[in-house]
């Protein structure tokens, strides 16, 4: 059974996300910021399950809140990636965006055993768009692409991993989760002038 320490690597979770979602937020990326919210939520509900002992009670919603609203977050900071490019038209990007969001929390919702292939999908689309960012120095574009991609690492070698032993896992798991929250911020926010929308499709 988990125990109580599990609370303090969540912890870590919850403060990362709040500084990020700041700065985003402070940047006009507000569905990147909706979305390392949902990563934060998601920690705040682990640090009320362990934290205060109710690691039976809160077991299932905390399980299906951090595998729905993890999805729906990796689709929002994906699509904060695309519309920011400006691949395509704004409103056009914003319609996109609005039915993927709302079909990647449905399938999550009905069908968790999904979740987990809907975020790898979305983060993986999120890297190549990444590599994408109009920046000269080619070096600069894959260490974004690789900063954005470590979240897979993250779940299939260290989530869960037999060689490290539960308790390890779990907090180098919370913590890397912690560390890539901030290479979000740093890929799209210093990625992009501070222009606003207009100013960045005119």
């Amino acid at each position: 059974m988990p125990s109580p320490h599990f609370a303090f690597s969540e912890l870590l979770i919850v403060f990362i996300a709040v500084w990020v979602v700041k700065r985003l937020f402070a940047d006009g990326n507000l569905m990147a910021g909706v979305g390392v919210m949902l990563f934060g939520l998601a920690a705040a509900v682990g640090v009320l399950r362990f934290g205060f002992n109710m690691i039976d009670e809160l077991a299932n919603f905390h399980f299906h809140f951090s595998q729905i609203g993890g999805t729906t977050a990796m689709s929002l900071i994906t699509l904060q990636i695309a519309i920011n490019l400006t691949l395509i038209p704004d409103q056009t990007a914003k319609f996109i965006a609005g039915l993927s969001i709302t079909a990647t929390f449905f399938i999550s919702f009905f069908n968790p055993s999904l979740a987990t292939p809907l975020f790898l999908s979305w983060l993986s689309i999120s890297v190549i768009l990444v590599l994408l960012l109009p920046i000269n120095m080619l070096p600069v574009r894959f260490l974004r692409a690789a900063l954005m991609a470590t979240f897979m690492a993250n779940i299939v070698f260290i989530r869960r991993s037999p060689l490290l032993g539960v308790e390890l896992s779990w907090h180098l798991f919370h913590a890397f989760t912690a560390i890539w929250l901030i290479c979000v911020w740093w890929i799209i926010s210093k990625s992009y002038s501070h222009l606003s929308r207009s100013q960045m499709v005119d």
